[in-house]
């Protein structure tokens, strides 16, 4: 845990801040869980009834709707890129841009564990001779505990960026999953290589959405992102290019609970 010792304030602000928002929505539905919604226009109907005491127990019940369970049928992928150029510090210089990676990674750890959703964590990098890797942060049966947070801070930044062979290792274990709702988040900051190219990588995407994947590409190249994103966003199901890295924990959360539709 000593990584995680050395987070900033403001990521720990910011990190505290998202989760006492999450715990009010949570609270808010088990209270709506509990009791019911109450239809307002249903009640202004039956007034004039209720007042006359001429309404049935059954009657009442049906002024309340029913409300939809709280732990969703969801499973998410989470892929981090280590490559070499995830070394290089963000424009202020206070961190490098894996660390943000990290930072983001950790909040959606912690609020995917209050939320009991399914989430797994993989960062992916290259040997030096190009041989893609895959290092297993959380697989989707463990918590994201104190272990699974260690193997996170001690991710290190290591050569290239097989981007296709990672969506497609990592489409294979969500399309396993037994959940209705599935979803990839694809995090990088540089173009594929180490054997996988833009075609590919493309493809890689366009696979996994045709297994039922809904695909989040997250590009956080500031400096030559531009130049291949627009080559391969439409081939997921949404895309954001960051112009700015810091804001990628946020970002990932924002899109997380959008698409999750608390």
């Amino acid at each position: 845990m000593e990584y995680w010792n050395n987070l900033d304030t403001s990521t720990m602000a910011r990190v505290r801040n998202i989760l006492k928002k999450l715990s009010a929505e949570k609270r808010k539905t088990e209270r709506q869980k509990k009791y019911g919604k109450l239809d307002i226009n249903e009640l202004v109907r039956k007034q004039e009834d209720m007042s006359s005491g001429n309404i049935s127990l059954d009657e009442m019940e049906k002024i309340f709707m029913k409300t939809r369970k709280m732990e969703r049928d969801y499973a998410a992928g989470v892929l981090i890129d280590a490559s070499g150029s995830t070394d290089e510090k963000i424009a202020t210089k206070e961190k490098r841009i894996i660390d943000v990676e990290k930072d983001a990674a950790y909040i959606l750890g912690e609020a995917t564990e209050m939320l009991k959703d399914k989430l797994a964590i993989y960062g992916f990098d290259s040997e030096e001779d190009g041989t893609a890797r895959m290092h297993e942060i959380k697989a989707f049966g463990n918590k994201f505990d104190d272990a699974a947070k260690a193997r996170l801070g001690g991710l290190v930044p290591m050569d290239k960026t097989p981007l296709s062979i990672a969506i497609r290792a990592l489409t294979g274990e969500i399309y396993k999953r037994k959940e209705k709702s599935k979803m990839m988040y694809i995090i990088t900051d540089g173009s594929p290589n180490a054997g996988s190219d833009i075609e590919d990588s493309k493809m890689s995407m366009e696979e996994a959405r045709r297994k039922g994947i809904y695909t989040v590409y997250i590009n956080i190249d500031c400096a030559e992102g531009e130049k291949y994103f627009e080559k391969l966003a439409p081939s997921a199901s949404y895309s954001v290019l960051l112009k700015d890295v810091k804001e990628l924990p946020e970002k990932l959360f924002e899109i997380y609970l959008k698409k999750r539709k608390i």
